[in-house]
């Protein structure tokens, strides 16, 4: 089967989903976290991905009958999340940070992927762009709190 190239505009969607089940994991996940400074990392993030979905609707091209659909997403990996928060308390700020980790580092992938398809416009390009540096600093002061979490361990 050959798979054809996805289309920035299908890149945004997804985009625009992850955004905000990222942005309610972050905001579960400051009321789980042990570390204040983990607590506050996760606040800062979830209203920035907000932010970032603002950002990015602001710049698409299509009308808003053609985003209706982008409201609510459809939560597979939420509710996943959600379900299991107790295992994530139970595993205290280890499990959170591997995780976010791991999520900030696709999120970064899949910033990239876009701004590499066909036909992105330019004023959106630089919106992700921004989002990529921003999501990269946040990305480093994530992994200092990781190595300080296993230097107090």
């Amino acid at each position: 089967m050959i798979r054809t190239p996805e289309s920035f505009e299908q890149g945004l969607l997804r985009l625009l989903k992850n955004n905000t089940l990222s942005r309610n994991f972050f905001l579960m996940a400051s009321t789980m976290a042990e570390m204040p400074e983990l607590a506050q990392w996760f606040i800062q993030s979830g209203v920035q991905r907000a932010l970032f979905r603002k950002e990015i609707e602001g710049k698409m091209c299509s009308g808003p009958s053609e985003n209706a659909g982008l409201g609510a997403p459809d939560g597979q990996l939420s509710e996943i999340q959600f379900e299991h928060g107790e295992a994530f308390a139970a595993q205290g700020d280890h499990l959170l940070l591997e995780e976010t980790l791991r999520s900030e580092k696709r999120d970064l992938e899949e910033h990239d992927r876009i701004l590499r398809a066909q036909g992105v416009p330019g004023r959106l390009a630089e919106v992700l762009n921004n989002q990529m540096t921003q999501i990269g600093l946040g990305l480093s002061r994530l992994e200092y709190l990781d190595a300080l979490k296993y230097e107090s361990e």
